[in-house]
């Protein structure tokens, strides 16, 4: 049986993880965000993708989120997307270059994202870049920008991280 490995991405920039075709895919994830002083609450946000993989390196699904960090007044998030992967390394091209696009309900924002990666070794390399129609539901267009990396240190264990940052983020939503 083919099976796709989870030690293969980073946890937030995923555009070029298509999935397997016919495979439906379920993937639970825990965002943490803590308060400023005095108060220091950490406030947790659970995430849940549902997707089916497609041929020609396509995945369509939604995530859901039971707490909206995007828009406050929006108790729970849907976005609904598709993801496209155009290029794998793994098929013989020299990156991965992956694209998806989808609707944040809570934020009423349709959002965008292009990806990129390249594995070297033990170490695979990313970077993406989100375009974000109406970020927070502020009626306001803002750009994202991302990379992470990824360490196998071994068949079964891997070490990754990724950081993404709001080019001009408003202030009301600095952490």
């Amino acid at each position: 049986a083919r099976a796709q490995s989870l030690l293969e991405r980073t946890p937030n920039i995923t555009g070029d993880w298509v999935g397997v075709p016919g495979t439906l895919h379920f993937n639970f994830l825990h965002r943490f965000t803590a308060a400023d002083a005095p108060a220091r609450k950490v406030v947790s946000s659970p995430t849940f993708l549902l997707a089916v993989g497609l041929p020609y390196r396509t995945l369509v699904g939604f995530n859901y989120a039971t707490n909206s960090d995007v828009a406050p007044r929006y108790p729970n998030e849907w976005e609904p997307f598709v993801r496209w992967s155009p290029l794998e390394q793994e098929d013989g091209a020299p990156l991965d270059i992956g694209f998806q696009g989808g609707w944040n309900v809570a934020a009423r924002s349709a959002d965008a994202e292009a990806s990129i990666g390249q594995r070297i070794g033990p170490v695979r390399v990313r970077a993406a870049g989100r375009y974000l129609s109406n970020a927070y539901d502020l009626d306001e267009a803002r750009v994202v920008v991302a990379g992470g990396a990824l360490f196998r240190m071994g068949r079964y264990v891997a070490l990754s991280g990724d950081y993404a940052a709001m080019l001009d983020r408003p202030d009301e939503f600095e952490n």
